[in-house]
């Protein structure tokens, strides 16, 4: 299970049915899986990469980011477009981290 952090003040800005459709384009983009959840924080940290990635895991994370960033592309609001975006990053980086720790 991951958790994937977006800004707080941004997320609590989306109404509950925008939330929700970008939880869901996620998943259906394999950015978040099973038991992954989306969790507000008030600072976002970025993701260094500290060693060799497996290359097929790294495949696996550049579809999944993709098939999210196609997803957040047809959101209508420009601000759920920005969250949905983040949060792809966010799954990215996590998706990442992965392939790097069992490459």
């Amino acid at each position: 299970m991951a958790n994937i952090r977006v800004k707080r003040e941004d997320w609590e800005q989306l109404s509950d049915s925008d939330r929700q459709t970008i939880e869901d384009g996620l998943r259906r983009a394999r950015s978040l899986g099973p038991g992954d959840v989306i969790e507000p924080v008030e600072e976002l940290r970025p993701f260094v990469p500290t060693a060799a990635a497996d290359p097929a895991c790294f495949q696996e994370c550049e579809f999944a980011y993709d098939e999210a960033v196609q997803f957040c592309n047809s959101l209508p609001l420009p601000q759920a477009r920005a969250i949905c975006f983040a949060a792809a990053a966010t799954a990215y980086g996590t998706c990442l981290a992965v392939c790097y720790a069992t490459g």
